[in-house]
Order: C-alpha cells, then structure tokens, then sequence
C-alpha cells in the first residue's frame, strides 16, 4: 500500500473525536484514551468582579495555573460539595471537546499537595466535598450560563 502503512486504519481520520452537533455525547477519549465527560461545569459566585464580563464574551480565559471545573451538574449552589468559599450560585456550562486534550486531575490542597485529588475533599471547613473537579489551563468557550436559585 502507498504510505508505507500495511493497515487500513493508515487511511482514516481518528474517529474517537468527533463533533457532535446534536449533543448527545456523554464522553469523549482524550487523545491518551481516557475517557471524559462530554459536558462540564464552571460554579462561581454571583459577586464574581469577572462575572460580566463572562457574561458578554461568553469565555472563561486560558490560565497558565489551570481553572478549576467539575463534572457535576448541581441545579442548586452547592459550595458545600465543591469545597469552595463562595456561594458557587452561577453555572457555566460547556462541551469539554475544547479541552479534551488539556484535562487534569488536580493536586489536592489546591495544587499543593503531591497526591491528586479527583473528589473534593481537602477543605472541609467549605463544605463535605464529595464533588468531581478537574483543571485545564486552556481558553473556554462556555455554551450557557445559569444562576441558580436556592430551592
């Protein structure tokens, strides 16, 4: 065969990224082959000074000490389970596409700690954890924004 690739598979795209423009993927392989949620969620709190500006650009900047997101999808503030020191009352919500090649498990003790930390669970002065949490570093492009109410 031309190419000096023996195999068929040679001559096709990868076909475990795909774009799914009726968004009905729950996962997407990274390029390592770890699966990933098709869906995660950024909680901020509804005094964020950055808030606004999330709102009108509808983007949440590359950060070179990564941005933390989860896989969970609260429909009430839930600062407890993230372990965060706001009211966690605003959800941005995305597809992880954009990032699937940069999703990290972060270190506990926010990023201090030499263990990962999948599960929040290193500040129990917060809340009781118990809440997916990754990081990226890359720009993201966020598809909704929500405030929830308390219920």
């Amino acid at each position: 065969m031309a190419g000096d690739n023996p195999t068929l598979y040679g001559y096709v795209s990868d076909s475990n990224i795909n774009i799914d423009i009726l968004g009905l993927t729950d996962f997407y392989i990274t390029p390592s082959g770890k699966a990933i949620p098709a869906t995660g969620y950024r909680y901020v709190s509804k005094e964020a000074p950055y808030l606004d500006e999330l709102k009108s650009t509808k983007t949440i900047p590359a950060n070179s000490n990564g941005t933390y997101f989860s896989f969970d999808n609260f429909d009430t503030p839930n600062p407890k389970a993230l372990q965060v020191p706001h009211d966690a009352s605003v959800k941005a919500s995305f597809d992880t596409l954009q990032i699937v090649d940069d999703v990290e498990i972060p270190k506990g003790k926010w990023g201090k700690a030499d263990y990962l930390e999948p599960i929040t669970k290193d500040f129990p002065e917060f809340g009781k954890g118990g809440a997916t949490q990754a990081i990226t570093h890359k720009e993201i492009k966020v598809d909704k924004i929500e405030h929830l109410d308390l219920h």
